[in-house]
């Protein structure tokens, strides 16, 4: 998905186009336990389904900062983080 504002041409898209899907995979490592195995898979899925969510998480955020842009929030420490967060997402921080 790239984005155009009415001034600009159209962004460069740097990452794979949303939607990515989460699936449940067989991997893993374990120190003879079995709970860090169990633990580690929690984990790992977990963060699939982030990972998963990225795009549309990234695509909300800059709506909410185009929609706050110019506003009293834009000067809030909340917004600066969030341009930032965007930034490093695309690789401009």
């Amino acid at each position: 998905m790239t984005a155009k504002s009415k001034d600009s041409a159209p962004e460069k898209q740097a990452h794979t186009p949303a939607p990515w899907k989460a699936y449940k995979a067989t991997f893993g490592w374990s120190d003879g336990s079995g709970e860090h195995g169990r633990l580690a898979q929690e984990l790992a899925e977990a963060d699939a389904r982030l990972i998963a969510a990225a795009p549309q998480l990234l695509e909300a955020l800059e709506d909410s900062l185009r929609q706050f842009a110019g506003t009293p929030y834009a000067e809030t420490e909340g917004y600066e983080k969030a341009r930032q967060v965007v930034a490093a997402a695309k690789g401009e921080a």
